[in-house]
Order: C-alpha cells, then sequence, then structure tokens
C-alpha cells in the first residue's frame, strides 16, 4: 500500500516555505521560475534542523558514556565513595564533551537503592525552587549530592588529616600516594607545584629529609623520585651494619670449633679416676663416686669381681664371681 501524503501544514514551517508555494503557482506558467523555486525548496528543507537531531545526539552522548562502564552509587558504601563516584563520572564526562544538562541526566541514571530514592524527592524539591522549565546544572547536583552522602564535617576532617600527614612508618611511596588522595581535600595548602613539594618535604623521615632539604627541589615528581633514592640507600646502609653486628655476637671460640657429629656411640669418657693435690683419689666423673682403677659404670660388668653377665647385688651367691 502506498503511502499517503498528508495536506495538512506543519505548524513550525519556515516562512521561505510560503514564499516557496506562491512561487510554484507562478512558476507553471514560467519553465525558468520553476528551476528556480525547485532550488530554493531544496535549499530550505536543507539548512531546516531535523526534529530529532537533537534527540539523536543525545542517545548517541548516552551510548558513548553507558560504552565506559560508569560506576554505579547506592548509596550504602563508605563516605570516600561518594566522592571517588563523582571524580570517576567527571572524567568520563570529560572525555565525551557532555553538557550540564546530559551530566545530571546520565549521572542520576547510574543511582540505585538509597541514593536513588534520595535522588526522586530531592528533584522534586530542586525543580519546585527552579521551576520545570530551568535545567538542574551539574554544580548544583554535585552540591546537594556531597551534601547528602560526603558531608562537609568530613571534608573538613581530611582537610586536617592532610594539613597533619607525615611520612611516620610509611615507605616514601605510600606516603606519597596518601598525599595525593589527601590533597584534594585541602587544595589551598598546596596552591602551587613549589608549596605542594615543601609540603611533601616537610613531612618527610628526618634521615631523609636531611639529606634533600639543602638541594630545595620544588618539584613534586623529582622530590619524590629523590627521596626514594635516599631510603633505599638508607635501608641498605642498616642491613650491612645489622650484619656485622651478628657476626660480632657470635663468639670467636665457636667459630673455629667442629660440632659434635653423633654415630649413635657415645662420646668417649675419661674413665681413669683423677687425683687431688693430696694424692687422694677424687669424685669419678662418669658415677660420681670416689673409687680406683677404671670405672664400669654402663658396661654391664660386675664391680666386685669384674666380670661380665651379673650385678655387684648378686655376686656372693653367684658362682661365676670370684
Amino acid at each position: 500500500m502506498a503511502p499517503t501524503t498528508s495536506k495538512r501544514p506543519i505548524a513550525h514551517q519556515d516562512e521561505s516555505l510560503d514564499v516557496c508555494n506562491e512561487d510554484c503557482r507562478r512558476a507553471l506558467r514560467d519553465p525558468e521560475a520553476l528551476v528556480h523555486v525547485a532550488t530554493r525548496l531544496c535549499k530550505a528543507f536543507t539548512n531546516r534542523p531535523s526534529v530529532y537531531a537533537g534527540q539523536a545526539h543525545s542517545r548517541s552522548k548516552f551510548d558513548q558514556f553507558c560504552r565506559l562502564h560508569p560506576p554505579m552509587f547506592d548509596g550504602k558504601a563508605d563516605v570516600m565513595e561518594a566522592d571517588n563516584w563523582i571524580s570517576r563520572l567527571e572524567k568520563i564526562f570529560r572525555a565525551i564533551d557532555c553538557t550540564e544538562e546530559q551530566m545530571v541526566e546520565f549521572a542520576t541514571y547510574n543511582l540505585a537503592d538509597v541514593a536513588d530514592v534520595w535522588w526522586i524527592y530531592t528533584r522534586k524539591l530542586i525543580k519546585q525552587e527552579l521551576g520545570e522549565e530551568t535545567p538542574i546544572t551539574w554544580t548544583r547536583f554535585k552540591q546537594v549530592f556531597r551534601d547528602q552522602f560526603f558531608p562537609e564535617v568530613f571534608r573538613e576532617a581530611k582537610a586536617r588529616e592532610f594539613a597533619d600527614l607525615r611520612q611516620g612508618d610509611m615507605s616514601v611511596h605510600q606516603y606519597s600516594l596518601k598525599f595525593i588522595e589527601l590533597s584534594r581535600f585541602a587544595p589551598y595548602l598546596i596552591p602551587d607545584e613549589s608549596r605542594k613539594a615543601q609540603k611533601f618535604e616537610r613531612g618527610l623521615h628526618p634521615q631523609i629529609l636531611d639529606r634533600l632539604i639543602a638541594l630545595k627541589l620544588r618539584n613534586f615528581d623529582v622530590l619524590v623520585d629523590r627521596a626514594m633514592i635516599v631510603e633505599e640507600y638508607l635501608q641498605s646502609r642498616e642491613e650491612q651494619f645489622d650484619k656485622r653486628k651478628r657476626k660480632q655476637q657470635i663468639p670467636k671460640q665457636s667459630l673455629s670449633k667442629k660440632p659434635f657429629q653423633s654415630s649413635g656411640q657415645m662420646p668417649p669418657q675419661n674413665n681413669k679416676p683423677q687425683q687431688n693435690a693430696t694424692g687422694q683419689h677424687a669424685m669419678c666423673q662418669t658415677c660420681s663416686k670416689v673409687h680406683r682403677g677404671k670405672c664400669l659404670m654402663g658396661t654391664n660388668t660386675c664391680f666386685k669381681c669384674g666380670k661380665l653377665g651379673h650385678r655387684i647385688r648378686d655376686c656372693q651367691d653367684d658362682q661365676r664371681c670370684g
């Protein structure tokens, strides 16, 4: 079925089209005028903006936004996550060049759960204040969003934490990452590159600071690099000092003395009784008794008769003894 053409005029038709319609009636009597009218009609329709051009452009931006995998926010996470969510979205918006109105529309699309319910009622209040025809700017959205999910009292606490930040037990690398993370809450403390480097330098460990302060490094990246080099040198020197200290604590005799290696036999013992200065027999080191001759402890030998196979308590009744 062939499509039918409506004869009802379009409400938003340009005035140039009305002039062309009048010229068309004259062109029926003049062929040259007909060509002129046709040319004017083509220009009128070409220069006239499409009704769906704005919608198509907005849809294209939203597709680009979705392809960059923007994060969702449900309002249940830590307060720091709220600020991180805003930062990640703004990075995406800069990449696809969004308008203020698109930024608000795309951001609120990625709200969920508690955050989504909050925005439904907050949007109504803002529209009552601004009017339905006035779009909500991204600046206004960030203001109400942070007041709800990233309150000022928390931002001030983070600013104080940055002001008091020191390296302490952290490595230089960990300290630099913490410095960068907290610096966004107090940018007024580091208004330029030189102030930023000075702030970082003052928080370094004293041993590192002593070796860098005379250099007057005023570039943050260069300062961090030099601080890491000094830190590595100090750690290497400390390890060498600990090795020398451990060697000095080991007795010199134990280094030359060979350790006893067990072969399943008892170490040789001196079984001969020793005599003291008076000529009397000293206490035996094996049985802790005073006796003459070789000690028979542990040899399964009779202490009385010196024969094998019986003990001394059986010696009087045993025929083998004597």
